[in-house]
């Protein structure tokens, strides 16, 4: 199977990438390197099947990209992360973690991928809890521009699923996952 991983030299990303590869699967690996970096894919990018390709994910070039790899699956988990950027500057935000999902989504469509997953931190789509643990059925208030992006992205996420195909029965499947943070990864235990 062919992959594309948006995000893909991350925390997060990287041990995917290195799972995809351990499986045998083809993956190209999308990541600006703003906070990726390539010696989290070193292992993957010596064994021959990963490919590393430093792009934006809002860049027109990705789909020129997706189109030359017609990857079987993309699994988008690039984003900026940093709730106190998302504050300080809301636009940069927006664009690159809502019109970042779209050019994947419309990548992903124009390309004939068969599925997308979109994969993002899941606490800052509720806000302020009323009670912990959170569970999924709690209330989405994000309270910050970053925890609106995720949402948005993830209703973009499965909207694009449901209409970019229909009526045909073989339509882009779409799945959101919203990962919880860890209290190592939160203190930074984790590099």
């Amino acid at each position: 199977m062919k992959t594309l991983v948006t995000g893909g030299a991350g925390f997060i990303g990287s041990h995917l990438v290195d799972r995809l590869v351990a499986d045998g699967h083809e993956t190209w690996v999308v990541d600006d390197l703003s906070t990726g970096r390539e010696d989290n894919l070193r292992q993957a990018l010596d064994g021959g099947l990963a490919h590393l390709v430093p792009l934006d994910i809002t860049s027109p070039d990705l789909l020129a990209l997706a189109t030359d790899v017609s990857p079987d699956v993309i699994l988008h988990l690039a984003a900026q992360m940093d709730v106190r950027k998302s504050v300080a500057d809301p636009l940069h935000d927006t664009k690159t973690n809502v019109v970042g999902t779209v050019n994947v989504l419309t990548a992903a469509v124009q390309s004939d991928t068969r599925k997308v997953v979109f994969a993002s931190s899941g606490g800052t789509v509720y806000g302020e809890p009323e009670s912990l643990p959170v569970r999924e059925d709690a209330p989405l208030r994000p309270t910050s521009p970053y925890g609106a992006a995720v949402l948005d992205s993830s209703r973009l996420t499965t909207a694009t699923g449901w209409t970019a195909r229909m009526p045909l029965e073989d339509g882009l499947a779409a799945t959101v996952t919203w990962i919880a943070t860890t209290q190592a990864e939160a203190a930074g235990a984790c590099r």
